[in-house]
């Protein structure tokens, strides 16, 4: 079982850039002493085009906000490191996991070393995390260079055709096509549960007739749901988790660490039945 306790990770840098190493942890429950029984880490890898050079590509405490939705969901602007006042951002300055970066990852003679040259250790799977930011990519070279798996973007915030990812459909058909495990993510907006319940259906409604062997992720690092406090972030991941995992799916929260440090820290992300994505960064 992918349990969220006694989360072991090796490195982070709280700057999230698109070249960041992930890392799934797969543990024991129960214990909390910090050992993890087993991981599976996320190694970057450009996926676009199959080329070895890889972009980072497969986690108020006195009152709760009211999380009763009081916008319409249709008149929401998409504020993000994609969006500014509902306008695309061309050049973004905001972090990414899926935009490529010269300090990604790399496999130099058949090694895969990090970006400063040093080999990668202790990585049981590779895997790669992609979006329409690379394109249209070639699964077939993806798969010959000895990746294990995906997590492929579906899309981001509400349940909007329009906010569909544009590769989702092509990238997940390719993973089956070709016998690629795959998970899925959606990155957050939502501040109040009827947003996150609209997330949730978001991802479900990609998902139909889909059967990913990887969880189902919500990226939750939006400043605007950095500036709830730790029980309405709780509520918002518990509306989605319970959405999602009760129409059969595996679920689970990514960030990278200082946000599981500082931000995650309801005792519902303590749930031993979601996945915990953890992103790190570099290598102290």
């Amino acid at each position: 079982m992918i349990s969220t306790q006694d989360v072991k990770v090796s490195a982070v840098d709280e700057t999230r850039t698109d070249s960041q190493q992930e890392t799934i942890v797969e543990e024991s429950a129960g214990d909390t002493d910090n050992e993890v029984s087993e991981t599976t880490e996320i190694e970057n890898e450009d996926a676009e085009s199959g080329e070895d050079e890889n972009a980072e590509s497969v986690s108020d405490a006195t009152k709760s906000q009211d999380t009763t939705d009081t916008e319409s969901q249709n008149g929401l602007l998409k504020n993000s490191w994609r969006y500014q006042d509902g306008e695309l951002i061309t050049n973004p300055k905001f972090r990414s996991r899926s935009v490529p970066n010269a300090n990604a990852w790399r496999k130099i003679n058949g090694v895969y070393v990090n970006s400063v040259g040093e080999p990668i250790k202790g990585a049981t799977k590779k895997g790669i995390d992609v979006s329409f930011y690379q394109g249209k990519i070639d699964w077939a070279k993806v798969k010959s260079d000895g990746i294990d798996f995906a997590i492929i973007q579906c899309g981001y915030g509400d349940n909007d055709s329009s906010q569909d990812d544009p590769q989702w459909k092509y990238n997940v058909s390719e993973c089956e096509r070709l016998g690629i495990p795959y998970g899925v993510y959606l990155y957050s907006y939502a501040t109040t549960t009827t947003q996150a319940k609209s997330e949730a259906a978001h991802v479900l409604r990609l998902l139909n007739g889909h059967n990913p062997s990887y969880p189902v992720y919500l990226d939750m690092e939006e400043d605007r749901i950095k500036s709830l406090n730790p029980a309405t972030k709780g509520q918002l991941a518990k509306t989605f988790c319970d959405t999602v995992s009760a129409a059969g799916y595996k679920v689970g929260i990514y960030a990278n660490l200082d946000w599981w440090d500082k931000e995650l820290t309801d005792s519902v992300f303590n749930n031993s039945s979601w996945s915990k994505w953890v992103a790190q960064y570099n290598t102290t």
